[in-house]
């Protein structure tokens, strides 16, 4: 977070901490007790409160197995610790871990914004789909527009904050980046949503791209 403000950035993401059963992220119930949350509020007013950050903000990636897991969760997260240096990173697809969520999708997007856009700063773009393995479902993550995400609904929820956050690709390979690049400006384009910046982009290929524009997911 010093870094972050030292740069210039707009927000140093973290995750939610993990009760240590054989490894970050590992599951436990713990996770997700109220301890646990006592715990994040304490350690985030503590970053906060050394760092001091006038203009960059601290942020929390969701996630379905940490906290905060959910839009109320991460609602209650801001109201109780209660600094202006922490805001919002959205991750939709980290959070869509059940049916439900994931058949109305563009629902559950427009709810999560609708509870926390004011507070979003960033956001994550990938994509997910469900395989049935009888008698559960596993919901797998994938490149941009391999998926079921409802662009439609999140772009245009986005383009409503009186912010519009940095919108981040994560977890790509040189071909799914092309795909995935030229995906998300279509969608933007059919819903008249222009990027802050866009006009400088360069038409990627599979010739042209390289490292300094992805990260791929080992």
């Amino acid at each position: 977070l010093e870094k972050t403000e030292e740069m210039g950035a707009r927000c140093c993401v973290i995750h939610g901490g993990s009760v240590e059963t054989g490894g970050w992220g590992k599951a436990n119930p713990e996770n997700l007790s109220e301890k646990s949350f006592i715990e994040t509020v304490g350690i985030v007013q503590g970053i906060l409160d050394r760092v001091n950050p006038k203009t960059a903000k601290l942020v929390m990636e969701t996630e379905s197995y940490l906290f905060p897991d959910g839009p109320e969760e991460y609602l209650r997260l801001i109201n109780a610790v209660d600094r202006k240096g922490f805001a919002v990173h959205f991750d939709p697809v980290n959070i869509i871990a059940s049916p439900r969520r994931y058949y109305f999708n563009g629902l559950f997007i427009r709810k999560c914004l609708a509870l926390l856009g004011e507070h979003v700063v960033s956001c994550h773009a990938k994509d997910l789909n469900m395989a049935p393995i009888y008698p559960t479902v596993r919901i797998d993550e994938t490149y941009i527009g391999d998926g079921v995400l409802d662009y439609n609904a999140y772009l245009g929820a986005i383009n409503k904050l009186d912010l519009a956050p940095t919108m981040m690709i994560e977890h790509l390979n040189e071909s799914q980046l092309i795909k995935g690049l030229k995906f998300i400006y279509r969608k933007a384009e059919e819903n008249g949503i222009v990027f802050e910046g866009s006009q400088d982009r360069v038409e990627l290929s599979e010739e042209n791209a390289s490292q300094e524009y992805f990260a791929p997911h080992q």
